[in-house]
């Protein structure tokens, strides 16, 4: 039994923060977010800027095209991208749980073509994720050391 004075207070009916997901998020509209949840329902502003993406495996960040080579790999491999301007880039290192393991690059690079080395011989055999951030895009690719 929790007495009223015991209880968490509420801020915001939970309607009305699924309710600016859904529009947010997913871009349904108010009309049909008051619908599903209930006509009195109070638009929050918790996600910013959110913008549709696609499904895709392509490996393009706006201009930005990066591989790595080789993968698989044994003890390294490099990631290679070109910056069509100067921009700050960030380029970390994930396993399969998503839990970042390294920082390989987070520095201002200048226009042209890079190769980022990644000297993998303390990782173990398996699958890696590299997150290269360029400005405020990302891009999430795999790669594999035998």
């Amino acid at each position: 039994q929790v007495t009223p004075d015991e209880a968490v207070p509420m801020q915001f009916d939970f309607r009305s923060v699924y309710g600016s997901i859904l529009m947010d998020w997913f871009s349904v509209s108010e009309n049909t977010v008051k619908n599903i949840l209930f006509e009195d329902f109070q638009y929050l502003p918790i996600i910013n800027e959110c913008n549709l993406t696609t499904a895709t495996e392509e490996t393009t960040l706006g201009q930005l095209s990066v591989y790595n080579f080789p993968n698989p790999f044994k003890k390294s491999t490099h990631i290679v991208f070109d910056l069509v301007k100067t921009d700050r880039v960030r380029i970390s290192i994930f396993d399969v749980l998503g839990q970042e393991l390294m920082v390989i690059t987070d520095k201002t690079l200048g226009a042209g073509h890079h190769e980022i080395p990644l000297d993998g011989t303390l990782l173990p055999s398996g699958t890696f994720y590299y997150r290269i951030q360029v400005g405020n895009q990302q891009k999430v690719a795999a790669m594999a050391k035998l």
